[in-house]
């Protein structure tokens, strides 16, 4: 009788022997690694310079295209079981995501059962739609199958783009204020 690994057990030793599938991991590792640092403590000396930095602007287009193929890849309909936490509006709040990180999710989405998923409208309103975009994205990035992002009606151009209705706390002007007129228009563009 020979013995077989499990599904996840043969994947991950398929990682550690295809050196390609073993950097992007590492490199989505790093990615995600500067997203929940300053997701820890975003009023740090550290994280500050790194949040008005073109590196954040970078991270935030590389993160884009590497959730991009993951969203692709996601069925119009998914199925999931119970336990669900559902979460909606967080509209640019840091803070709701750091109760909801100290409350639900203590231990970490990997280790807390259940799948996440987030109703949309992650942006305008709030002071924070950047850092808030960056962690679900980071999120939904390493934990693609127990995190679950919506859009809503505020990821579309013409609503974060509505500059004049929702002034510096629209998504657009927050873009632009942070990176500049040319990056960070490309980084609404493309987020």
């Amino acid at each position: 009788m020979g013995r077989n690994p499990s599904i996840s057990t043969a994947q991950e030793l398929q990682t550690l022997t295809n050196p390609i599938e073993q950097t992007r991991r590492t490199d989505n590792e790093q990615l995600v690694r500067r997203i929940l640092d300053m997701f820890k403590d975003p009023t740090s000396p550290n994280s500050m310079a790194y949040l008005a930095s073109p590196s954040f602007a970078r991270d935030l287009l590389r993160l884009n295209a590497k959730v991009r193929q993951v969203f692709e890849s996601e069925p119009r309909v998914v199925f999931l079981q119970s336990p669900a936490y559902v979460f909606g509006d967080i509209h640019g709040n840091l803070e709701d995501l750091h109760f909801f990180s100290d409350n639900i999710w203590r231990l970490g989405m990997g280790l807390t059962a259940g799948n996440f998923v987030f109703l949309g409208d992650y942006v305008d309103r709030g002071m924070s739609c950047l850092e808030c975009v960056a962690y679900l994205f980071a999120m939904k990035l390493m934990s693609p199958h127990k995190v679950f992002l919506l859009r809503g009606n505020h990821e579309t151009r013409d609503v974060n783009g509505w500059q004049e209705h929702y002034g510096d706390r629209s998504f657009i002007a927050q873009c632009r204020v942070r990176f500049g007129d040319d990056l960070g228009y490309k980084v609404w563009e493309q987020t």
